[in-house]
């Protein structure tokens, strides 16, 4: 349980509870009164070492106790006490505790004036109004730093995109079904950009670095809204494409071929290009052996000169 809560019921038990509560040593004298009964005193604090009977008509003789446990020697009985306001007489009535060393009287019945309850109810309401307003900013906060950590982890840091970790969920969710309504049917475009290390290697990683970032903002320009694209591991990434027909997902690839081929990097001074390798989802299908048919298809591209599309489709029902 978070601190605020805890605090709140603090308050009321200490501040919002109209049952006065003292600890009285055997002669009589206070050791401790709770809020409430100070507020009906009007005492600022407790009157430590005074008498009950210099604020309270009472009797702390317990003569015919309601319960007696001799073995412990604890005792309790009920209790009337009195005292003058405003030239009215307002009465307590409770119950009083002994055990051989201390009285506890715990007053649970007792007469207010009106304009007392109002005061005090339109205070508490108040205070309990400002605590709750407290507690659910809070809890908007952390609600808010939740989802902002739950994005987080779903987030390649360096360029924004989906991690692999995103993109194997929103498949898996997929292929199991559990989007509703039925999605229709999708496929896998896996790319890597070609010659990148060279990249790296002659301008230095700062420059592979805004080539990743530059890539990757041509690719959230270029997909569909219900196409989830990540990067999935170094110069690798990958998009779930939703498409009917191996033909459509070849010509959306190409288009994002040709897009990446048009981007252009001050800091290099040749262009940047891909391969593609392509696949579409068939029944039976699980995510490793599309992304294996994927990869295939990729090296065959780079085999057969880079910044290409190469596709793989295997006959329904084929399974890792």
């Amino acid at each position: 349980m978070s601190e605020l809560p805890i605090q709140i019921m603090q308050l009321y038990c200490e501040r919002f509870s109209e049952v006065p509560l003292a600890v009285l040593n055997t002669d009589g004298t206070f050791t401790h009164a709770n809020t409430a009964f100070r507020r009906r005193m009007n005492l600022s604090e407790t009157p430590v070492g005074a008498s009950i009977h210099t604020f309270l008509d009472i009797s702390l003789e317990i003569t015919d106790p309601i319960y007696h446990d001799e073995a412990k020697g604890i005792c309790a009985d009920l209790v009337t006490a009195s005292y003058t306001l405003q030239g009215e007489l307002v009465k307590f009535r409770g119950h009083l505790f002994f055990d051989q060393e201390q009285y506890v009287v715990i007053f649970d019945i007792f007469k207010q004036q009106d304009a007392e309850i109002l005061e005090q109810v339109t205070k508490m309401n108040l205070e309990m109004t400002s605590m709750t307003r407290d507690y659910s900013k809070q809890y908007r906060r952390m609600n808010i730093e939740a989802q902002q950590q739950k994005k987080l982890a779903g987030q390649d840091q360096l360029t924004r995109l989906p991690n692999r970790r995103h993109f194997e969920e929103a498949a898996h969710r997929l292929m199991t079904g559990k989007e509703k309504p039925k999605p229709p049917s999708f496929g896998i475009i896996l790319f890597d950009i070609d010659n990148f290390k060279r990249v790296n290697d002659t301008y230095g990683h700062d420059v592979g670095d805004q080539v990743l970032i530059k890539l990757s903002e041509t690719v959230q320009e270029q997909i569909r809204a219900d196409d989830v694209p990540a990067r999935y591991g170094g110069e690798e990434f990958i998009i779930l494409a939703r498409c009917e027909t191996l033909e459509q997902l070849e010509k959306f690839a190409e288009k994002l071929r040709s897009a990446l081929a048009s981007l252009h990097i001050k800091e290099i001074s040749s262009s940047v290009t891909a391969s593609f390798g392509i696949t579409m989802h068939h029944a039976g299908d699980s995510l490793t052996a599309m992304v294996k048919r994927a990869d295939t298809a990729l090296y065959k591209a780079k085999k057969n000169g880079k910044n290409r599309v190469e596709a793989i489709d295997e006959p329904k029902h084929q399974t890792e």
